[in-house]
């Protein structure tokens, strides 16, 4: 037969009371959040049933009732970058006068947007996967506003002469995009961003000293390096050495500033005409 144990009744001493004391008011705090939480859910939901959204499609940030929404600037924004996205949509939805109805990171998802709103500005990356061409076709022959997001040191001329309506950098100040989007909204057309244009002058500037300075060898290497290839490809390319090729690299990190291979490759691609000189460099050696 088990031993019985007597049960230990603690002392009700002054801490246990104050300890049991700030327990149920820990409860009942946490109960009294719990009901009103409840309460603004059950008020939200009964409001959405009674008020028509504008859209419930994902990637909507706000709801507004249709009230609310007139006279409102409906915007879309089709990125694959999603920092850049969701930082846009955070300056623009800080103005009264914009509403963000849809965001797209590619546009398999954007076109069927396109079609449910007809009336909203179009802010869209000239690398929008899989093809931003197709996405300015459908806005050209409809006669819709679109904003163009370009890449630094991109040209804007090409998209403006396929009907976008205004442009933009990944680097564009807040003001400048809001600025920006104002203008399309009110029927201008070729509305470049504040700065935007000064920015690639001297984007431009840069890239023909960097150019002006690399000798035929160093733009050889780096034609090559932009098509991906490695430092043998490249040696037995150019019928050299893979220490003459590491060499010729680093005089080229030197004279840019890059630090490796990828800030390299990003440099070139943001100074158009390093880029043009180094891709003519090693169009000329294949053809040689």
């Amino acid at each position: 037969m088990a031993p019985r144990v007597a049960s230990v009744i603690p002392l009700r001493t002054e801490e246990n009371t104050e300890a049991s004391l700030r327990t149920e008011v820990c409860r009942s705090e946490r109960d009294i959040h719990h009901r009103a939480r409840d309460s603004e859910r059950y008020r939200n939901y009964r409001a959405r049933a009674a008020i028509p959204l504008l859209t419930r499609s994902p990637g909507v940030i706000r709801r507004y009732s249709a009230n609310e929404a007139t006279g409102m600037s409906r915007l879309i924004l089709a990125d694959s970058q999603v920092i850049f996205r969701t930082g846009a949509a955070s300056i623009l939805t800080s103005e009264s006068e914009f509403l963000v109805v849809a965001q797209c990171a590619n546009t398999r998802r954007l076109l069927p947007v396109l079609d449910r709103f007809p009336e909203a500005i179009i802010l869209f990356a000239s690398r929008l996967t899989p093809d931003p061409r197709a996405v300015i076709q459908r806005v050209a022959t409809a006669e819709r506003r679109s904003i163009v997001v370009a890449e630094n040191g991109e040209l804007t001329e090409p998209w403006f002469s396929v009907g976008a309506r205004g442009a933009i950098d990944r680097q564009v100040s807040g003001a400048a995009l809001i600025n920006c989007v104002r203008r399309v909204a009110r029927g201008e057309r070729r509305v470049q961003a504040d700065g935007m244009a000064e920015k690639a002058i001297r984007m431009d500037e840069v890239g023909s000293g960097v150019c002006k300075q690399l000798t035929l060898t160093e733009l050889l290497v780096l034609g090559q390096i932009l098509q991906g290839c490695r430092n043998k490809e490249i040696a037995s390319c150019l019928h050299t050495t893979v220490p003459r090729v590491r060499s010729c690299l680093r005089d080229i990190y030197e004279k840019t500033g890059a630090a490796d291979r990828l800030e390299l490759v990003l440099f070139s691609f943001q100074h158009r005409e390093l880029a043009e000189a180094a891709q003519s460099a090693s169009r000329f050696l294949l053809v040689a």
